[in-house]
């Protein structure tokens, strides 16, 4: 998969991630944290010592990334709009689009390289 889809993917989960927080009325700051909120501000982890600090920090920071990535509303485009009759255009479209973009994420991680 070309880097352009996988930009433009995000790029979508992006601007449907801010259509669902009007839909719910979560919005970026509010008490009810979303996923774009999770995505923008990390935990980062309070380690008094400082080259340990920084490992523990980009570790930490990593694993909340992909983590927050894994939810169900960016992979498998899980967002209010998608429910009744508007789910076979989840189905259909979006969801073939998510395992197109998992392979090509594995393939790119095991080759190194992208296939675009």
């Amino acid at each position: 998969m070309k880097p352009g889809w996988v930009i433009g993917l995000f790029t979508a989960f992006v601007i449907m991630q801010i259509i669902a927080g009007v839909c719910e009325m979560t919005y970026l700051g509010s008490e009810q944290v979303g996923v774009l909120q999770q995505l923008m501000q990390p935990e980062i982890p309070d380690v008094q010592i400082p080259i340990i600090g920084s490992v523990v920090t980009f570790f930490a920071v990593t694993w909340n990334f992909i983590s927050t990535l894994w939810t169900p509303q960016v992979f498998f485009w899980d967002y209010p709009f998608f429910q009744g009759t508007w789910a076979i255009v989840r189905y259909a479209l979006f969801i073939p689009l998510s395992i197109g973009l998992i392979v090509s994420l594995i393939l790119a991680a095991v080759r190194g390289v992208s296939s675009g």
